[in-house]
């Protein structure tokens, strides 16, 4: 008898965790997406301390709207500057970085391009 009735409280609590588990949750909001993916002109290879001036493109929201952009070099430790022309000077050392583009609008996923450039000898 004590075994049954350990059985039947191991069943009903499973089954009450089991229910509790697969509801729905209705925290989790699921935002649209922005059309395309943001698109900029950068070399493949560059000689070191020119200066370039990259300008974002191509994404907008579900009206035609443009997105905003904000660019993130690998080599910066946490700057994130929010601007559709970004100004970026090459590094000295010879190296290869990545730069991110991130196209981002409120209520919208946003969505991420990134190039990479080696810096080259001026030989």
């Amino acid at each position: 008898m004590k075994k049954s009735r350990i059985l039947l409280f191991s069943i009903l609590t499973i089954a009450a965790l089991v229910s509790v588990s697969c509801g729905d949750d209705d925290t989790t909001e699921t935002l649209p997406y922005l059309t395309g993916s943001p698109k900029f002109e950068f070399p493949a290879f560059s000689k070191p301390d020119i200066v370039l001036d990259i300008t974002a493109s191509g994404v907008t929201d579900d009206d035609g709207n443009e997105a905003a952009y904000f660019w993130y070099p690998s080599y910066a430790t946490s700057e994130k500057d929010t601007i559709k022309t970004y100004t970026l000077r090459m590094p000295n050392d010879f190296t290869t970085f990545s730069i991110t583009c991130t196209a981002f609008k409120e209520g919208y996923y946003s969505t991420s391009t990134t190039k990479t450039v080696t810096i080259v000898s001026e030989d």
